[in-house]
C-alpha cells in the first residue's frame, strides 16, 4: 500500500528561486511486520511506525532522513527454568 504526492509550479516561480522554509516534506508512517516463515501472517503481525523529514533542494535534487521502528519482534523467547 502507498501514498503519493504530486507538486506543480510555475516556470517563474521556479526561476525566482525559493526561500529557506520552502520545499520541505513530513512523513509518518504505519504498518505491520511478520516473519516469512513458520508463522502465521496475522496472528503474529506486529505493529511497525515511521517517521521521516526531508528538503526538496533544487527540481532535481533533494535531502531526507527516515526512521522506522517495530514493536515485539525478538525471535528470542524467554524459557522458565524449574528446578528438579
Amino acid at each position: 500500500m502507498s501514498i503519493l504526492t504530486m507538486h506543480a509550479q510555475n516556470d517563474r516561480t521556479a526561476l525566482e528561486g525559493t526561500r529557506p522554509g520552502d520545499n520541505w516534506s513530513i512523513e509518518l508512517k504505519a504498518g505491520a511486520v511478520t516473519p516469512l516463515t513458520h508463522s502465521s501472517f496475522l496472528k503474529n503481525a506486529r505493529p511497525a511506525f515511521g517517521f521521516g523529514i526531508g528538503k526538496q533542494l533544487t527540481p532535481i535534487f533533494g535531502l531526507g532522513i527516515q526512521g522506522m521502528g517495530y514493536v515485539n519482534t525478538s525471535a528470542r523467547k524467554l524459557h522458565l527454568m524449574l528446578p528438579k
